[in-house]
Order: structure tokens, then sequence, then C-alpha cells
């Protein structure tokens, strides 16, 4: 574990303590909720949805509707694109609340075999704090407050 001393308003010393890198390994181990995401990220790491071959696309972009339906979101698949356009909608309570938009894409590159793979890239490792995969390297997104 590891102990910092800080100083409180009162001028009196407090020790803050922070978990060690194991402890923090062994927690989130132990979290279901992290490990169930991490689930639905290794299984979407591990479908191929390649643009150019015209692979996938409708599997992923199914997958991702499910997802969104499971945490609340209505959910339209508009499959008169080439790659389905994936829409979730989440509510809010708050009649105030402001739009966010994020629109990114859910195909990939070939692993062809002109690069240079140490790991299957479809395949979603994780090792220490490391995480591998080749979705998580090719993610480009924009988002927008309305």
């Amino acid at each position: 574990m590891v102990v910092l001393r800080t100083q409180v308003r009162s001028r009196k010393r407090e020790k803050m303590v922070f978990p060690s890198e194991q402890e923090q390994i062994e927690k989130f181990e132990k979290d279901h909720v992290a490990q169930h995401y991490f689930e639905v990220l290794r299984t979407l790491i591990s479908k191929k949805s390649v643009f150019a071959q015209q692979v996938g696309l409708k599997e992923v972009a199914n997958y991702l509707g499910e997802i969104f339906k499971r945490v609340g979101a209505e959910v339209e698949i508009d499959e008169s694109y080439t790659a389905p356009f994936v829409m979730a909608h989440f509510k809010s309570s708050r009649p105030d609340a402001k739009t966010l938009i994020f629109y990114n894409h859910y195909d990939t590159v070939p692993a062809d075999g002109d690069q240079i793979w140490t790991e299957d890239p479809l395949h979603f490792l994780c090792e220490m704090v490391l995480c591998m995969g080749e979705e998580l390297t090719t993610i480009r997104a924009t988002s927008q407050l309305v």
C-alpha cells in the first residue's frame, strides 16, 4: 500500500492511503460490473467487421444495438447504408438536459499478411494495464454537445 502524508486545513497531518497496483488489480478482477463490460468488449473485439471486404458489418451493428438496448437505449439500425448505421437514444429524466452526440465507426481494416501481428488481432488481450485488440487501435470518434 502507498501512504502519502498531507496537511489539512487545521494544519493537522493526516494519512491518505492508496491501494497498491496489485490491490487495485485484485479489486478490478472481483468487480462483477467491470468484468461484465470487459466481456462485452472482448466479444465486440472478436467480431470481424471489415468495410473493404463487406464482412461482418450487419452482425456487429446488431450486436451494438443489443448492447445499447440492454442499458436502456431506444435503438434504430438503418440498413440502407453499406455499414448499417446504429442510432441509440438514451433519454434523460431532466427536461432541460443537453443532447450529446457521439459519432464513431465499428468497422476495421483487414488484418492482412503485410502487417506484423504478435497476437490474433480479433482476440482481446489484457495483461495488467495493457489492453490490445484491433478495434482498440482503430477507433476515431467525434462528439458534439447540442
